[in-house]
């Protein structure tokens, strides 16, 4: 089950995925310091292995970092594309998806 803090910053994670897909002007770019999961959760003076713990993605994924999520990939295409692209728009709707899979499987524990 994900505490109540955890579900605000999916939810917020989702409603900034969905901006970056639909190309809204008030997007920022798809970096940690731009996610609300990771400004809750991530403790940067912390080993890797001990970082995120209580991010609700690490959590899903027992990864650190959002690794084996889309956001990897998303990330780089938009280095790539030095901004939005149709590709873009795609992994963040892969994004979307997962992160609303996160919630989801979080509120049915």
């Amino acid at each position: 089950m994900i505490t109540e803090a955890q579900r605000v910053a999916l939810a917020l994670c989702i409603t900034h995925w969905e901006h970056l897909r639909d190309r809204d002007p008030s997007m920022h770019p798809p970096y940690a310091t731009n996610c609300e999961c990771c400004t809750k959760f991530r403790e940067t003076s912390l080993e890797e292995w001990e970082d995120c713990k209580e991010c609700p993605i690490r959590q899903h994924t027992g990864q650190p970092y959002c690794r084996e999520t889309p956001y990897w990939a998303a990330s780089e295409e938009w280095d790539r594309a030095e901004g939005w692209s149709e590709g873009f728009s795609v992994l963040c709707g892969m994004e979307v998806a997962f992160l609303e899979e996160v919630l989801e499987e979080g509120d049915n524990e």
